[in-house]
């Protein structure tokens, strides 16, 4: 017998991909310069990685970042892309 839906808990992962992927769109939509950006979350901390044009970009991605609902932590290994600066 199947179990309605109510009753399924979401896993972790599952949790923790989708605040992934609400901060990459937030970040999306805020900046065209984070579109390079990858995202990954474990609880409530999440990890920006990638090229940013400007240490600017850099700062800001954190600061959006943190403005997602779920998200406590933020842990910045993003890298300011010399070349297009």
């Amino acid at each position: 017998m199947m179990r309605p839906i109510a009753d399924v808990q979401p896993t972790a992962d599952t949790v923790d991909a989708e605040l992934a992927k609400k901060v990459q769109l937030f970040l999306s939509a805020n900046r065209r310069g984070f579109r390079r950006v990858s995202v990954w979350a474990e609880g409530e901390t999440v990890r920006l990685a990638g090229p940013v044009d400007s240490f600017y970009l850099r700062q800001m991605a954190a600061v959006l970042a943190k403005r997602v609902a779920g998200v406590r932590h933020v842990v910045d290994d993003l890298e300011v892309d010399q070349g297009e600066m």
